[in-house]
């Protein structure tokens, strides 16, 4: 549901606790919800089910209530709350429904609800802003009640702190208020419960009843697709491209709409090709819409040829509201190159060689020796992929040509990895320049990146630093064609670092519907970065010059819109992990920055042992839904944020974990912090740790990354972490782990975490790198294992009760956290030349295949279309086959 009905419209949206009410009469603690994130069902109450799908008050004159958990949804979220209601017609009776702090009475003060809604069968609504039944707002006739059942919806939003309220009926949706602002905000009301209220009614208990209950989560608000104000008046023409560089034509472009106050968009010429061509060599982003408000730049769907590998396409600095639309983005030559090994010289060198792919640059040229960093060696048949067993990065001190043309020696630093490296391996060599984004945004609101097409990247396709509500929708980063055309060698890869790397976001990016293959680091990230004290620090005071990351990764002063007045900083010491103090920021006078009280006793310095200054305030409520992300060096969703929404999700062949948080500060700009309120939901990981990493790194020492899911609190013993800090609130549900290696869970420090209605295929062993004994379903490390819920989970036979889960280095029996995985019923409903397949199943453990004849000789194929789910149901919505005279269905075990 978007947020507010000024232009209501109906969106896909996460559904955190669903409940039809489908069990037998009796109490409603004994109803089990179709989707439950917390898992705790319903609590208390006196209210009952009839046995006909609704809930009741059996009791004449006597209130009832009952109230459910809810995740809390964070400063920057909303909560939507719909329900279908039945009161007798023209009577002042009312259900009461909405969000409070505890599991009380809504229309109690001990509640402290709000907002809530009281329904009344004369039509009346009235809405609750405040604790109890404080600041009503009511209107009389707000819906038509002939005593049918009557459909209402409650959002409550955070971010804009208000409620709205609005009634379903004939199919059409009426508002009845609309983004009322609420009286208390979510930091003092918070909405961890739902809560229902009956009051006492001396009505036939068969009149009044509700039903279908469910609750939508989102933690920030809804990408921006579309300007608020059409820029229909200012449309700027970029013009055909002149043949030869494209920059200054482009950049006039740009400037007019930037210079415009009521909006603009610019438009690029559908299907032409534009030349970024510079002879600089610094990396960089050439072009930039600065001090924006309201553009949309539409590609139109050209094409971007960058003809400089060391640099970028497009930045935003300080805008709000842009959009940046249909491009499809290439580089020639190639910022990287590929070649196969013809000899590897250990043990006499520490070096090998290799034989370059004709049409792909010579790694001699200045773009790789000048910042002679590192390359990978790729696997033979799958692109973009690590080979097995091989290291995640390889950096080397050298690379010359030999006697033999186009053979060239790489030299690397030492012989370690040297015994990895096999004559036929595919090496993959990055000219990487970080800064040089093809897609950036510095600090601005409300950017969103749709539908863009990145072949590859000097460094990140997309990325961003001290931004707020950056959308990626809809965009691909994907293997580009070969630079021989048709008969020419096949890239290996696309870009040479992240797929959207954020710093320092305010509220995170929104990352929904993208395809990523092949990147050379982590395909999303969003992260914190501390800041440093700069200067001399005599003792105690409030004032400090700051600096902190710029995005090229070096040490700045901090400048406008790096921090803000009432943003919650920690202050950290680097040489022990203890956290020293917690301060609000009070002003702001770059680089300067004046805190609510003294601190004593930093460390100032620019360095991770010195005194580190983390702001709580950025990067909360990030949100990557319904993503494609597959054969990628690193990781493929790092969790580094609170209030955070992981969910449908497919994340394969990755070198590492497919998802991950550890925050760890000995990496080279140190990433962090430790995520809070984390829901990872209805995702299908597999075939990840290939690397030598993952597959020889000792547990829990090391990073854990042969895991495809590791939540960490630290990577290494050496590592300092703030003292008593936990990853705590995590919802690890209904998510498909195949074919993984060694563990397909790993959580180290983690508390009030709930591993629920999970499918833990067979591991992955006939590779020879580990054998069965060696795999674990769950590891766990130093976590707070009384607070760790199991429910509904389901393994493969292969991993018995007793070798299913360790917990700090010992196989332990979990009762109750397994269960068996029974043959589903399945459904199937035609409609036009769409067809359905539903079934029910605790844990996403099947998958849909398709046959002309139903029995087992038959050629059963697996549907291309993977399997929908939300709580307990899947479902598989395809084009039935019209060239043959019958087709049967069926699902197999994953």
């Amino acid at each position: 549901i978007a947020l507010g009905w000024l232009s209501f419209q109906w969106l896909s949206a996460e559904i955190i606790f669903h409940d039809s009410f489908s069990q037998p009469a009796g109490s409603v603690t004994n109803s089990v919800p179709w989707i439950d994130v917390q898992g705790n069902g319903w609590l208390t109450s006196g209210l009952e089910l009839d046995g006909q799908g609704h809930l009741f008050n059996p009791t004449v004159n006597k209130g009832a209530a009952a109230g459910v958990q809810l995740i809390p949804v964070g400063p920057h979220g909303s909560l939507t709350v719909s329900t279908t209601l039945k009161l007798p017609a023209g009577s002042p009776d009312w259900i009461g429904f909405g969000f409070g702090s505890s599991n009380h009475f809504v229309a109690a003060e001990a509640s402290k609800s709000g907002p809530w809604v009281k329904v009344q069968g004369n039509g009346a609504i009235t809405l609750y802003g405040g604790s109890g039944e404080n600041n009503p707002l009511t209107t009389s006739a707000a819906f038509t009640n002939s005593g049918s059942p009557v459909k209402f919806v409650l959002v409550c939003d955070a971010f804009a702190n208000s409620a709205s309220v609005a009634v379903v009926q004939g199919g059409v949706t009426n508002p009845v208020f609309n983004l009322v602002p609420m009286t208390n905000s979510l930091r003092t009301v918070t909405a961890r419960y739902l809560n229902f209220q009956f009051p006492a009614s001396a009505s036939l208990t068969s009149s009044r009843w509700m039903s279908d209950v469910s609750v939508d989560w989102f933690p920030r608000p809804r990408p921006l697709l579309a300007l608020p104000t059409p820029p229909t008046a200012n449309v700027i023409h970029v013009g055909p491209p002149t043949g030869q560089s494209d920059i200054h034509l482009i950049q006039t472009a740009l400037n007019t709409a930037a210079a415009l106050t009521n909006g603009a968009e610019v438009r690029f010429s559908a299907g032409a090709t534009y030349l970024i061509a510079t002879n600089t060599t610094a990396p960089g982003v050439p072009l930039i819409l600065q001090r924006a408000a309201n553009v949309l730049v539409n590609g139109n769907g050209c094409n971007i040829l960058i003809t400089n590998p060391r640099i970028g396409f497009l930045d935003t600095h300080f805008c709000t509201n842009v959009i940046i639309q249909g491009f499809t983005v290439d580089y020639d030559p190639l910022p990287f190159t590929q070649g196969v090994v013809t000899a590897n010289l250990a043990p006499a060198e520490a070096a090998f060689e290799f034989r370059v792919d004709p049409g792909y640059p010579a790694p001699t040229n200045s773009n790789f020796l000048e910042i002679a960093q590192w390359g990978t060696f790729m696997d033979k048949t799958r692109p973009g992929r690590l080979a097995d067993n091989h290291s995640t990065i390889y950096e080397f001190r050298a690379v010359a040509a030999t006697k033999t043309n186009g053979i060239f020696k790489v030299t690397l630093h030492n012989k370690s990895k040297s015994p990895t490296i096999q004559v036929g391996d595919i090496w993959c060599q990055l000219a990487r320049f970080n800064g040089s984004t093809v897609f950036r945004t510095r600090f601005c609101q409300q950017v969103t990146f749709l539908n863009l097409t990145c072949f590859t990247g000097a460094a990140a396709a997309f990325a961003g630093n001290g931004s707020s509500l950056v959308s990626e929708v809809n965009c691909n980063v994907v293997i580009g064609p070969s630079p021989g055309g048709t008969n020419g060698v096949p890239r290996i890869k696309t870009t040479n670092a992240d797929g959207g790397l954020f710093g320092n976001p305010r509220i995170g990016p929104w990352v929904e519907g993208c395809t990523f293959i092949g990147l050379s680091d982590d395909v999303a990230n969003a992260n914190t970065l501390p800041f440093f004290i700069d200067g001399t620090v005599t003792g105690p005071t409030n004032r400090f010059h700051l600096v902190g990351y710029n995005p090229g990764g070096s040490l700045v002063d901090i400048g406008t819109g790096d921090v803000l007045v009432g943003d919650d900083v920690t202050f950290y010491n680097g040489t022990n992990g203890v956290v020293m103090n917690r301060a609000m920021i009070t002003a702001v006078n770059p680089p300067f920055v004046t805190f609510d009280r003294p601190i004593s006793g930093v460390f100032p310095g620019l360095d991770t042992t010195n005194t580190l200054i983390f702001d709580h305030s950025l990067n909360s409520s990030a949100v990557y839904l319904n993503n494609r992300i597959s054969n990628s060096r690193i990781h493929g969703i790092y969790c580094r944020a609170n209030n955070m929404l992981v969910a449908h999700n497919v994340i394969s062949g990755m070198g590492t974990g497919a998802i991950a948080a550890h925050p760890s500060l000995s990496l080279a700009g140190p990433n962090s912090f430790i995520p809070t309120n984390l829901v990872i939901m209805a995702n299908v990981l597999s075939d990840g740790g290939c690397s030598y990493e993952a597959i020889n790194n000792v547990s829990p020492a090391d990073e854990p990354t042969w895991a495809l899911l590791q939540l960490h609190k630290a990577i290494a013993t050496s590592d300092y972490v703030p003292s008593g800090a936990e990853i705590s609130g995590i919802r690890i549900l209904n998510n498909a782990f195949l074919q993984w290696r060694r563990g397909a869970i790993t959580l180290h420090n983690v508390s009030d975490t709930h591993i629920l209605g999970n499918y833990f295929g067979p591991p992955q062993n006939d590779n020879g790198l580990e054998a069965l004994t060696n795999h674990v379903a769950v590891e766990l490390w130093a976590s707070d294992y009384a607070s760790l819920r199991w429910a509904d989970n389901v393994k493969s036979k292969n991993l018995s009760d007793a070798q299913a889960v360790r917990k700090d280095g010992v196989f332990a029996t979990i009762p109750g956290a397994f269960t068996a995985l029974a043959s589903p019923e399945l459904s199937l409903a035609v409609s036009s030349n769409q067809a359905s397949v539903s079934w029910n199943s605790l844990a996403p453990g099947f998958v849909i295949q398709a046959a002309d004849a139903p029995d087992a000789t038959a050629n059963w194929v697996d549907l291309r279309s993977a399997p929908s789910q939300f709580g307990a149901s899947n479902s598989v919505s395809f084009s039935p086959n019209t060239n043959v005279p019958h087709q049967y269905y069926r699902v197999r075990q994953r």
